[in-house]
């Protein structure tokens, strides 16, 4: 059994926007109902669990299918993904596939990549090589690019190893960390440069650039990779 966490329980401070930017609306939906569909049309998830700020609840029942499980995030991401992992607890999942809202444009090729690769690993994560020159701020001293990685989400993790990893570490901000302080290694999967993170107004003009195209976009890959977890 494998169950999703979609996280959108932040606040977005920066960005200028009277709402949290999982709630800012591109085209015909929430910033936060796309990756959501992409759980949902994967069929991958016997469980899709929610996590928004608690004054959003009602809004948000009001926009998902009742099988979706809406719960109240913490004041960090890590305590979000705590509480969701709390709420599996009693349905105890085989896997649990982590990912951030604010990453709205989530192929079904990408997610599938990613269980795919769960499910031989036991700890995956979607990351993508450093393209731009590095340097360190201090000296302006350049370094390899080569030697780093760009991580992503989503992020997959056998469900008894991610919560071993939870009860060890309180406070992170990317679940691949507490994973490999606990001794356990993570594989990654190549990522997709459409799943950015979604951080300052400029990502919202250029979502919604994106977002106008995205059906065209979303329905090709879902057509080229609906066989990918048979293969």
């Amino acid at each position: 059994m494998t169950a999703g966490i979609l996280l959108a329980g932040g606040r977005g401070n920066r960005i200028n926007s009277k709402v949290p930017k999982q709630f800012i609306k591109l085209e015909d939906k929430y910033l936060f109902e796309y990756p959501l569909e992409s759980f949902e049309r994967s069929g991958i998830f016997e469980h899709i669990v929610l996590v928004v700020p608690e004054d959003w609840i009602d809004f948000v029942r009001t926009r998902v299918s009742i099988d979706i499980h809406v719960i109240v995030g913490g004041n960090t991401r890590s305590e979000s993904v705590r509480n969701a992992l709390d709420f599996l607890e009693k349905i105890k999942p085989d896997f649990v596939v982590i990912h951030d809202a604010s990453r709205p444009f989530l192929k079904l090729s990408l997610l599938r990549r990613i269980v795919k690769s769960v499910l031989e690993k036991g700890a995956v994560t979607a990351a993508l090589p450093c393209v731009d020159a590095m340097v360190e701020l201090e000296d302006f001293t350049h370094v390899n690019r080569e030697e780093y990685i760009r991580i992503q989400t989503p992020q997959a993790f056998r469900y008894d190893i991610i919560k071993k990893a939870h009860e060890k570490r309180k406070n992170w901000k990317d679940d691949t960390q507490p994973v490999v302080e606990c001794g356990f290694s993570v594989e990654f999967v190549e990522g997709d440069p459409f799943c950015f993170k979604i951080t300052y107004e400029e990502d919202i003009e250029l979502a919604r650039v994106i977002a106008s195209r995205w059906h065209t976009i979303f329905e090709k890959d879902a057509s080229l990779s609906k066989d990918l977890l048979q293969r």
